[in-house]
């Protein structure tokens, strides 16, 4: 998209703490977002009903303003932030996430939006960023568990929790989704399964 035609309104506002942060596992690297990654490409993602339903911007238009009022909003939060999933091999976008924990809470949480839905390298990323992720999220953050919150007509989703071990939660959602959670202790009893995917600490640009 040509910077000129984006609301000079909307400027992307920084991480909390200021530091854009790098993340990777074997073929995806994970990466603070930037201004120049909310593309013409990103925004049709986000407008796009087979991959927008289950998402909070589905329920209306999106566009540059509207993706960085979001994000500067959830910039807000120490424990909050977005970030790009690109392919290492041609740094293609292939989709984005979100981290939120809370430094007073034992839990931390993760969020998935793959863009390339109907490619090959969707699926494969869907997996490999929520190893990562829980890797994070137990491995540098030292949480005691992963809380996911699940909408029970997202199969995709419901298919990638269970076959990562994850059980149902006695933590009931105020949404009418399905609550779902696995401990640091019954995530490394079964992290051998998952050793083809491989992923490293934080990094800092």
């Amino acid at each position: 998209m040509n910077e000129d035609l984006r609301p000079t309104i909307s400027k992307l506002s920084a991480p909390f703490d200021g530091v854009y942060k790098k993340f990777e596992s074997q073929n995806f690297v994970y990466s603070s977002l930037e201004g120049s990654d909310i593309s013409s490409e990103y925004i049709g993602w986000l407008n796009d009903t087979r991959i927008n339903t289950f998402l909070e911007a589905g329920k209306t238009k999106q566009d540059f303003a509207t993706i960085s009022n979001y994000v500067n909003f959830l910039r807000t939060f120490r424990d909050c932030d977005l970030f790009t999933i690109k392919y290492k091999k041609n740094m293609l976008h292939v989709g984005n996430l979100t981290i939120t924990h809370n430094a007073d809470s034992q839990i931390g949480t993760y969020g998935l939006m793959i863009g390339l839905s109907d490619n090959p390298l969707g699926s494969i990323a869907a997996i490999e960023a929520s190893v990562a992720m829980i890797d994070y999220i137990f491995y540098e953050l030292k949480k005691d568990r992963d809380v996911q919150e699940v909408n029970p007509a997202n199969f995709r989703a419901l298919k990638i929790i269970n076959y990562l071990g994850f059980r149902r939660s006695e933590i009931k959602s105020t949404q009418g989704y399905l609550v779902f959670e696995i401990s640091n202790s019954e995530w490394f009893s079964q992290r051998g399964i998952y050793n083809h995917i491989s992923s490293r600490a934080w990094v800092v640009n």
